[in-house]
C-alpha cells in the first residue's frame, strides 16, 4: 500500500494547521475533501511536465524540446479538468489558467531547465515522530551537486523566502540528510524556484539556505503537538487574516467562524 494512503503528517498539514485550525479539522478530521481549483490544476500540470523531464535527462542529460514539455502539460491539465471537477474562479476561466500554465512551463523549460543536471526526482521519504504518524513528503528535485529544489508556482513576486517553505525545506533537509548519512553539522544547500505566473511569466530564485538536521527539529516537535492537540479537538479557528476569505478558503460559506458570520 501507498504511504499515501496510511495516517501521515505534511508539510502542508502542518502550514494548514497553524493557518486555521478550523480549516485543517474539517480538511484532515472531518474529511471534507474541497474542489481543486484552477491555480491548483496548473500548478500540478506544471509539475508534471518539468517531472518527466527531469527523469529522462537523469539519463540523457538533455532536455526536451519546448513542444515535448508544453505537451505533457496540455495532456495533464486537461485530464484533471476531465477527471477532478476543477473549480475555475469566473475573473480566472478554464482557458486562461491553461495558457498561462502553458507559458510558465516554456519560461522555466528555456530560461532555467537548462542549468539543472538532476540527480533525482520527486523522492519520497517519511520522517518518524514520537506519538504521531511519521511525516510523508516528495522532494521536487535533488541537483547533481546535491542542492534540494522546491519548484512553486504564484501569481505574485516575492524575493524572501516564506515561513511555510522554509519549514518545507527544513524537513526536505533533514529527509536527505539522514538518507546520505551525514553529520548533524552539515548542510545541504536548498533553494525555491518561484515562477511568476503574469503576463510575461518572470522566473525567481530564492535561496533557503544551507540546512542542517538541526533546523528541522523545532519543526518536527511542532508536528507533534499540531497532531496532539488535533486529536483532541484543541486547535482553533483563525478568521484574522487573508486566508479567511471566500476565495481563498473552500469551507468559507459554511464555517460559524468566519469574519462576519
Amino acid at each position: 500500500m501507498s504511504a499515501k494512503n496510511e495516517p501521515h503528517m505534511s508539510a502542508s498539514q502542518i502550514s494548514m494547521a497553524l493557518r486555521c485550525g478550523e480549516q485543517y479539522r474539517r480538511r484532515y478530521l472531518m474529511g471534507e475533501k474541497l474542489r481543486p481549483s484552477g491555480a491548483m490544476a496548473r500548478g500540478s500540470a506544471a509539475h508534471k511536465a518539468w517531472e518527466i523531464n527531469d527523469i529522462q535527462k537523469i539519463k540523457t542529460r538533455q532536455d526536451l524540446s519546448a513542444a515535448d514539455v508544453d505537451g505533457v502539460f496540455v495532456e495533464d491539465f486537461r485530464r484533471r479538468v476531465k477527471d477532478e471537477d476543477i473549480h475555475f474562479d469566473r475573473d480566472e476561466p478554464k482557458k486562461e489558467v491553461e495558457q498561462s500554465g502553458r507559458a510558465i512551463v516554456k519560461a522555466y523549460h528555456l530560461e532555467v531547465q537548462p542549468t539543472i543536471q538532476p540527480a533525482a526526482v520527486e523522492k519520497e521519504f517519511l520522517i518518524p515522530l514520537d506519538g504521531a504518524p511519521p511525516i510523508l513528503g516528495y522532494i521536487d528535485l535533488i541537483t547533481e551537486d546535491g542542492t534540494i529544489v522546491d519548484r512553486k508556482t504564484s501569481g505574485k513576486k516575492k524575493s524572501q523566502p516564506e515561513d511555510d517553505w522554509i519549514r518545507q525545506l527544513s524537513l526536505y533537509a533533514y529527509a536527505e540528510s539522514l538518507t546520505r548519512g551525514l553529520a548533524p553539522w552539515e548542510s545541504i544547500p536548498t533553494r525555491v524556484d518561484l515562477i511568476v505566473s503574469k503576463n510575461k511569466p518572470e522566473n525567481v530564485s530564492i535561496p533557503v539556505g544551507e540546512l542542517t538536521q538541526a533546523a528541522a527539529r523545532p519543526v518536527l516537535a511542532l508536528a507533534a503537538k499540531l497532531y496532539e492537540a488535533a486529536v483532541k479537538d484543541a486547535l482553533l479557528p483563525n478568521p484574522n487574516g487573508w486566508h479567511c476569505s471566500e476565495k481563498f478558503c473552500g469551507y468559507w460559506a459554511t464555517c460559524k467562524y468566519r469574519k462576519g458570520a
